[in-house]
């Protein structure tokens, strides 16, 4: 096998008031997510549109979309504007110091029901969730990622903070939430800004404060969610507790997979808006604490947290990588097969060292 095998410990403790599962390194292996190379392809899309998705397009499209479309950029408008409020002459220095607290945070909790109210007229009405979300955790690991509307259920549910590239913090209606979120802001002009992202993730989870969890989506790239590709061992680099959190959409008629062999991003979001029904479960899971061995290995962290969720989730886990992702949009826009072009890069990485400028199209 290309992939290296690697173990940690397992074992479970529960808290006396049983308001907290953790955990622990012990006997659990990544390898025990089940292993299919060459036999699964997580970027290719497979849904198709039958004669009733047809018709209820047709029907949607000229009914309730319009509706929904303008009822949620009115929402976006007002998160934003709530999160202003929140952050109004707090500076970045501020922010990134201390957490947002007070009255404030009335406008934060206000921002929070209103996304929940666009989640529901995008057709998510219920949003069924199992096991417990850790009120603790400093780190929240989700996957798979399948789509641009993932960050939204989280940030209904947890409200966390992510990483963002500084820039980001500056646009017009996202800027306002990057800030709200307290996201931690890449500075990509500074080589020590890598540093600097893992101490604040750190810091943050180790604070007594009142901070939010930071959320990350550790395999980088959006996949159909048939099976976990290799998580970036950057976002366990500072060894922290994790949540992890296994989240997958339910259909029957469309599958919302954001990939480079399916819709584009305004094709999906169109196809999502003229559902009847969306349907998503997400899954509270143990938090996750890494041992010794894996405070100082976080590729074998995040392979193991991997292998938490895949479990949960009965899907195989692959070396994919976002390499794959890249190399398949390269290899459709030049008119080749881009089944052809995803080749578990991971693998491909350990075995000859080969970086993504090798061998792109």
């Amino acid at each position: 096998s290309a992939s290296a095998s690697a173990s940690a410990s397992a074992s479970v403790s529960v808290s006396s008031s049983s308001t907290h599962v953790e955990v622990r390194a012990g006997t659990l292996k990544h390898d025990d997510a089940k292993r299919v190379p060459g036999k699964v392809n997580p970027f290719l899309y497979t849904g198709k549109s039958s004669v009733y998705e047809k018709i209820k397009l047709t029907f949607m499209t000229v009914t309730f979309f319009p509706v929904r479309l303008i009822l949620i950029l009115l929402s976006l408008v007002f998160i934003s504007m709530f999160c202003w409020l929140a952050t109004v002459g707090l500076s970045r220095d501020r922010l990134a110091s201390q957490p947002i607290a007070g009255c404030r945070r009335v406008f934060l909790v206000i921002a929070q029901y209103i996304l929940r109210f666009a989640i529901f007229v995008a057709g998510f009405y219920w949003i069924s969730t199992s096991g417990k979300r850790s009120k603790k955790v400093g780190l929240v690991a989700c996957g798979p990622h399948t789509n641009f509307l993932d960050p939204a259920f989280m940030y209904w549910l947890y409200w966390p903070s992510g990483v963002s590239a500084a820039e980001n913090a500056r646009v017009c209606f996202v800027g306002a939430i990057i800030r709200a979120s307290q996201a931690i802001l890449v500075d990509r002009g500074d080589p020590e800004s890598r540093r600097a992202v893992m101490d604040q993730i750190r810091m943050r989870a180790e604070s007594d404060e009142p901070w939010p969890a930071t959320l990350l989506f550790p395999e980088g790239t959006c996949t159909t969610g048939n099976a976990l590709i290799t998580f970036k061992a950057g976002a366990f680099v500072p060894g922290v507790p994790v949540q992890p959190v296994a989240l997958k959409y339910q259909f029957s008629h469309f599958d919302p997979s954001w990939v480079p062999t399916g819709p584009g991003k305004a094709y999906l979001f169109w196809r999502i808006l003229c559902q009847f029904v969306n349907r998503v479960h997400i899954t509270y899971l143990p938090v996750y604490s890494p041992s010794r061995e894996e405070k100082s290995n976080a590729k074998l962290f995040g392979a193991n947290v991997r292998a938490v969720i895949a479990n949960e989730l009965g899907v195989p886990v692959t070396e994919h990588t976002y390499a794959d992702n890249v190399l398949a949009n390269a290899a459709i826009r030049r008119k080749f097969p881009p089944e052809a072009a995803v080749v578990e890069f991971g693998a491909l990485h350990q075995v000859y060292n080969y970086s993504l400028d090798d061998v792109k199209l």
